[in-house]
């Protein structure tokens, strides 16, 4: 993008303002607010792009979804808060500053979901929903592009990958491929267990179920 068109776009931009209370205001001001709400001038844009997409744009059968770093360029240690209300730094990351999670068309390529990552207060409300909190996470970014005439396919890292993720995915006509690393829930660890990690090169395949007659809903590929 060339550099005028960049700043003729930001001239453009404006961020919400949230109506507070003063003691939320001080609170805000010192970096010591909740962070749902230290994120309200920039959830509006968020959430305009992602309404905007779902009006506009009809994706391929393919969706993907990542973990995602925006860099920041300001202020960093002890004085973060002022700045970020939520400051990821991961040395397997490239780059530090504020995480995001993105939805994008496995085919075109274009992206369209975001969720900011919000901080603390994600994981406190996580603690009351029904499924865990990338499960319950992967729900909502998938959600707006289910379709019952369109099955579609549904890819992602081990952060979001996981048996009861391809299990609530099947309920609503997506399937699902994943890196599993961790979460090994459901999982057939009696069986995974007999193998020898000395045997390299070795695959197999395990599978589930619902009935013995039906074809199997699930697949597990282990290699060695």
């Amino acid at each position: 993008m060339p550099r005028n068109r960049f700043w003729d776009i930001s001239r453009c931009l404006q961020w919400a303002e949230e109506v507070v209370s003063v003691e939320e205001e001080e609170q805000l001001e010192s970096g010591s607010g909740p962070a749902r709400k230290r994120w309200a001038p920039v959830q509006g844009f968020v959430d305009a792009f992602n309404l905007h997409m779902r009006r506009s744009y009809w994706p391929s059968e393919l969706l993907c979804l990542e973990e995602s770093i925006w860099r920041w360029y300001g202020l960093a240690g002890s004085w973060i808060d002022t700045g970020l209300p939520h400051y990821v730094a991961l040395e397997r990351k490239p780059e530090n500053g504020c995480e995001l999670v993105s939805m994008a068309d496995g085919k075109s390529g274009f992206l369209i979901g975001l969720e900011l990552v919000v901080g603390k207060a994600d994981e406190d409300e996580a603690d009351e929903e029904q499924f865990s909190a990338s499960t319950e996470l992967t729900l909502r970014m998938v959600k707006p592009w289910v379709s019952s005439t369109l099955p579609r396919h549904f890819c992602a890292d081990s952060f979001f990958a996981c048996v009861e993720v391809a299990e609530e995915l099947r309920k609503n006509n997506v399937s699902f491929t994943g890196c599993v690393k961790t979460k090994t829930k459901s999982f057939t660890l009696e069986a995974i267990d007999e193998v020898d990690n000395n045997d390299k090169g070795l695959q197999r395949v395990y599978y589930t179920k619902a009935e013995p007659s039906d074809d199997p809903h699930a697949l597990a590929l282990l290699w060695v």
